[in-house]
């Protein structure tokens, strides 16, 4: 009878310990039960990081985001938005696990939500209508007023002044002593010595004509001096004025020329908020193509924004209205904005360095960029 009690508790004990290690290893969670339920990714259109290609939605971002959530083992469903800040907000406040798209990594952002691992350097750039812009008659236009300046004209209004008053002084001794030369009556003698003049200060005379008394030799000898002294000091002022409007053929030709000028960017973007600093008069559309209508249609003068999006639209456009100008300024890095999860922000930086890895992240860079940098 003994034997069989404790064979009955023996077995009692084995049953218990088998249920409880049942019950363990149904409660027990995975490496990646965060990250296997169904993900909420926000994301926007703008072109090479998020748009749609067809039926599918392709890019930089989304398709080294497809990367990682094939690593991770993540199922995902989309929500669009239009700005960047619109993103933030979203992961911000729950309604998205996750952004893709070209979001920089600010302070600011940092202090409500996290950031993967950056997987782009970035910064802004300047895009500004070409010098050539326009048809030849408004560019001919253009020209003559940087030529004409207030010390291009003074100059050449002493020059005429200067031919006038000479012609008269050699009119005024020529005409008694040359007068088959110069005659005495005073248009016939003034058009002969506005000839002699004009073509002495520029060739230093003519072989068929000059004064043979003392006066009108004299007041030729001062002109013949003065004339060379004044072409040279003309030549110089109209080289070194065409030299300046040269250099300076774009109004803006970096960040230090933005105050007061009207600029397009993005609304809600970083670009938007560092233009608010430098005081430019800015004009916020809701995308680049919207931009570049402005900028198409003089509207504004510039746009300013993410240099990857600026260097790829005047790559896919092949414009020659429109350039770049400027360095990159203010650099920025993009990463993907994760809801306050640190178990998700670690398995998506192991994602990201398995990318960078394997390979992935340079062949997007060279589909999408033409470099692996």
């Amino acid at each position: 009878m003994k034997t069989i009690i404790w064979i009955l508790i023996f077995s009692i004990f084995c049953l218990a310990n088998t249920w409880c290690a049942a019950q363990g290893t149904v409660n027990k969670p995975t490496n990646n039960e965060s990250v296997k339920k169904k993900l909420v990714i926000a994301t926007r259109d703008l072109e090479p990081f998020s748009f749609m290609n067809g039926k599918r939605r392709v890019g930089f971002s989304m398709e080294l985001w497809e990367d990682v959530a094939k690593t991770i083992g993540a199922e995902y469903s989309i929500k669009m938005y239009k700005t960047g800040n619109e993103i933030i907000e979203a992961v911000n406040k729950g309604e998205a696990d996750i952004g893709v798209g070209a979001i920089s990594v600010t302070a600011e952002r940092e202090s409500i939500i996290d950031f993967s691992h950056p997987f782009y350097d970035s910064g802004l750039q300047i895009m500004v209508r070409a010098s050539q812009d326009g048809d030849s008659s408004s560019v001919l236009i253009d020209i003559l007023k940087k030529v004409f300046t207030l010390n291009f004209v003074l100059i050449l209004l002493t020059i005429i002044a200067a031919i006038y008053l000479i012609s008269h002084l050699i009119w005024f001794f020529e005409r008694r002593v040359n007068h088959e030369q110069w005659p005495a009556e005073y248009k016939k003698g003034i058009g002969e010595s506005i000839w002699f003049t004009i073509t002495t200060m520029l060739v230093g005379g003519t072989d068929n004509k000059g004064p043979i008394g003392f006066g009108g030799r004299f007041v030729t000898m001062l002109w013949m001096l003065f004339s060379s002294i004044l072409i040279s000091f003309f030549t110089a002022t109209f080289t070194t004025t065409m030299t300046i409007n040269k250099l300076n053929s774009n109004e803006i030709n970096g960040p230090e020329d933005l105050p007061g000028v009207k600029v397009a960017t993005i609304k809600g973007s970083y670009s938007e908020n560092l233009l608010n600093e430098k005081d430019a008069d800015i004009k916020s559309y809701d995308n680049i193509k919207d931009c570049i209508k402005a900028l198409r249609e003089k509207q504004v003068k510039a746009i300013v924004y993410d240099a990857p999006v600026l260097q790829y639209e005047l790559k896919s456009l092949a414009d020659d209205q429109f350039q770049l100008v400027g360095p990159v300024f203010s650099k920025q890095y993009y990463a993907f904005p994760i809801k306050k999860d640190r178990a998700l922000l670690e398995e998506i930086n192991k994602a990201l360095l398995s990318s960078s890895e394997s390979g992935v992240l340079s062949e997007l860079k060279e589909k999408y960029f033409n470099t692996d940098n």
